[in-house]
């Protein structure tokens, strides 16, 4: 990344759902590049897939990093 602002390196985490996925999470991605976060992450947990939820969650996103943990 060239960015070297304190924004542009902002990460939000989130936990993997099971379904069903709220509604909701669908726009997520692109309302954390609209506030200047630059990565999203979803951890992967018992019967959960990081994924799973940020294939949803990051539909919205354009230049958001997905990041699995």
């Amino acid at each position: 990344m060239s960015d070297s602002s304190p924004a542009s390196r902002l990460g939000f985490g989130i936990v993997a759902r099971r379904e069903p996925v709220p509604p909701d999470l669908a726009a997520l991605g692109g309302r954390l590049e609209q506030l200047g976060y630059a990565e999203l992450w979803a951890n992967d947990g018992r019967d959960r897939s990081g994924l799973e939820t940020l294939g949803v969650a990051g539909g919205s996103a354009t230049r958001l990093a997905l990041c699995v943990g």
